[in-house]
């Protein structure tokens, strides 16, 4: 190289013999050096660019310690084992990042936009500034979760199809509410509500699970039942909703009733209690029904009819009777609301061949008794009994009684009993239709024990409907109560 002096009306030079030369060095200018034929300037820290050779360039830091390097071949090293043959080519795609075996981990499209393949995560959440909702895996389950992952969140689609493409809305009940939040001490606190419209009915079902605030779980309550609405301000239930309660504590009821338009479902309780409820319900808006007072063409002479070219035929029309209807040759009994089939109560069932289609094994819930003698049943849940619950009287006492009912075919029979025993439980008498079927049946045990299995055998028993009945008749000797709880009692027929 040549470097030229100028100055102070000195001569011009093409080098100096000092291995070093400082450029203005009356203000601390960087000095110039040889080493070996290579340049050395004094304002660069040498130390931190490593030697240039075969393997590349080499960056550190003021220890030596190497943030990163320029490799043979033009990729380059950051410290911390990133490489960048991880980071694929820029084009109008976007960048991807992959791990060093070229697994695309994320990429970023064109326009900003992120990919992500997956996260170890079990929970992602969207909109996250926004509190967005999260998506959740449980054992292979999606879920959609809240923010805080404490309860499910709502899921809004165009529709919801299963894994074979059907519309899961599609069934029953065509529409669904759902109702969720936390009531303190509520007396007969409206948590849902459905409007009917004018000559409306309404046939509906209800799954309520009720929890304390502190996060114990007091049990579910079930519904089923319809409902109408013929003119303004007159709804009235069908009948009384059938429920079926799986209560621990009598921390919360629940009930189903009618104000002017309007269908209401309301808990009451103590404590803080938090509520979820789903109701699914199916309308027959605008089934307006018609007198025949007004509708001369309609009357008829007592006697006289032979048939009728309505699909269907109302009975007890006053008071809102069942109905007979036609379908393709087949006679069904419908509600009054024709939303629904309706209860059918006979004898006996016979098919075209004289079969009776009365059923062999029928099954009773001791849940579903009716108490004839004593204290109300108590429902329990217990995960380890089959079902995961039983139901006994409390208090109990010796003679408490109560009744079931069943249907069957005539033939010979045993019955199945699944219950508990326990240090605290008495002996059973049993009848059907008032004839004893047995006595003394014994439910003590020394200790607690589960899904416990008790016959009744070789019972003859006609076709039609029976009623069976259960009496408290004392205890064992080392038992120290009158308890009874029951799961159910499942007919076997093992002989015509």
């Amino acid at each position: 190289m040549t470097v030229k002096f100028t100055g102070g009306g000195g001569a011009n030079s093409t080098g100096t013999s000092s291995p070093t030369y400082q450029i203005d060095n009356t203000n601390g200018g960087p000095t110039l050096g040889n080493s070996g034929g290579n340049l050395l300037i004094d304002g660069i820290v040498t130390e931190t660019i490593a030697a240039i050779d075969a393997d590349g360039l080499t960056l550190t830091d003021k220890d030596g310690v190497a943030g990163v390097k320029v490799n043979d071949g033009g990729t380059v090293t950051l410290n911390g084992g990133i490489v960048t043959e991880t980071i694929q080519a820029i084009d109008a795609d976007g960048i991807t990042l992959a791990d060093k075996d070229g697994v695309v981990g994320v990429k970023v499209n064109d326009g900003g936009l992120v990919t992500l393949v997956g996260t170890t995560s079990t929970s992602f959440q969207l909109d996250n500034d926004n509190t967005g909702p999260k998506l959740k895996n449980l054992a292979g389950v999606t879920q959609i979760r809240n923010a805080a992952d404490d309860d499910f969140a709502n899921v809004q689609a165009d529709e919801f199809l299963d894994s074979s493409g059907v519309n899961i809305a599609s069934g029953v009940y065509e529409r669904k509410l759902t109702s969720s939040g936390t009531e303190t001490d509520p007396s007969a606190e409206t948590i849902a509500t459905i409007t009917l419209e004018e000559n409306d009915s309404v046939a509906f079902a209800c799954i309520l699970n009720l929890h304390r605030t502190d996060g114990v779980y007091i049990g579910t309550i079930e519904f089923n039942g319809g409902v109408k609405r013929e003119t303004a301000g007159s709804a009235e239930l069908v009948a009384t909703p059938a429920k079926l309660e799986y209560i621990e504590d009598d921390f919360a009821d629940a009930e189903f009733v009618v104000s002017g338009n309007n269908l209401l479902l309301q808990i009451t309780g103590t404590g803080e209690i938090r509520y979820k409820a789903t109701v699914g319900y199916q309308s027959a808006t605008g089934a307006a029904t018609t007198s025949v007072d007004t509708v001369p063409a309609l009357q008829h002479t007592q006697g006289t009819d032979v048939g009728t070219t309505a699909a269907s035929f109302m009975l007890d029309s006053g008071n809102a009777g069942a109905r007979v209807k036609n379908a393709s040759g087949v006679v069904q009994s419908r509600n009054t609301g024709d939303t629904d089939f309706a209860n059918s109560q006979a004898e006996d069932f016979i098919d075209s061949e004289d079969e009776s289609i009365l059923p062999e094994n029928p099954v009773m819930w001791h849940a579903q008794s009716v108490v004839k003698v004593g204290n109300a049943l108590v429902k329990a849940l217990q995960v380890s009994q089959m079902y995961a619950t039983f139901a006994y009287q409390n208090a109990a006492a010796d003679t408490d009684s109560f009744e079931n009912y069943f249907t069957c075919k005539a033939g010979t029979y045993t019955l199945n009993f699944l219950g508990v025993t326990d240090t605290t439980y008495g002996l059973l008498d049993w009848t059907i239709d008032g004839v004893s079927i047995a006595t003394g049946q014994d439910w003590y045990s020394a200790e607690a024990v589960f899904n416990v299995e008790k016959t009744i055998a070789s019972i003859a028993i006609a076709a039609g409907k029976h009623t069976l009945r259960g009496t408290i008749n004392g205890k064992n000797g080392s038992s120290s109560g009158y308890l009874f709880p029951l799961t159910n009692i499942t007919l076997e027929r093992t002989g015509v």
